[in-house]
């Protein structure tokens, strides 16, 4: 999500021609996704702990595709696809939010849930730094190695292909490991709480 909410509106000015204006609303979109689909996302989720690693699985192949498809922004991509692309990554956003929390908080003794859920926010936050760092040495690096137009594409194309990298990271975990892991740790949870 920190690619695209720093450097798709910098392409759109910088490369695809689009005032501040325009580049600031691209978000809106998003925005009513985020607030919409988080109601019904919970809803199906908390129907059964197995759709925890699904809702976890969809948001990052919502991220995956959309980060894909944006590393060709330029010049002459639509401004209404830039705006799809972005306005889907508020599922991934809703997906994500209504099923690490409860997850975490499933697997935690009553006195853990306090501390359980901040360190669940704490981790997501330090992705975020981890990742605007990231993103900032590679971008910087490729815009001052090439500069120009070419640099700009070179780096938020960068930034994009590793963001969509991490989400098929968080893929495969969630398929390869999670999927795997929290049933038997629900169970030992369950257990151990009776």
């Amino acid at each position: 999500m920190t690619a695209i909410n720093t450097y798709i509106p910098q392409a759109l000015q910088k490369l695809m021609g689009q005032s501040a204006a325009i580049s600031g609303t691209v978000q809106i979109p998003r925005t009513i996704v985020s607030i919409i689909l988080p109601g019904i996302a919970g809803a199906w989720v908390a129907k059964s702990t197995n759709n925890f690693w699904k809702a976890l699985a969809a948001a990052a192949v919502v991220l995956i595709i959309s980060c894909s498809l944006l590393v060709f922004i330029g010049p002459n991509m639509p401004l209404w696809f830039v705006i799809t692309m972005i306005a889907i990554t508020g599922a991934a956003d809703s997906f994500r939010t209504v099923s690490t929390v409860p997850a975490a908080q499933s697997l935690l003794k009553m006195q853990d849930m306090g501390i359980g859920t901040s360190m669940v926010g704490f981790i997501v936050s330090l992705s975020g730094v981890l990742a605007s760092a990231l993103y900032s040495i590679a971008y910087n690096t490729l815009v001052q190695a090439t500069p120009g137009q070419r640099g700009l594409i070179e780096g938020i194309d960068t930034v994009l292909l590793i963001s969509a990298a991490a989400a098929l990271i968080a893929l495969l975990l969630d398929v390869l490991v999670f999927r795997v892991i929290y049933p038997k740790a629900l169970a030992k949870a369950k257990a151990e709480n009776k």
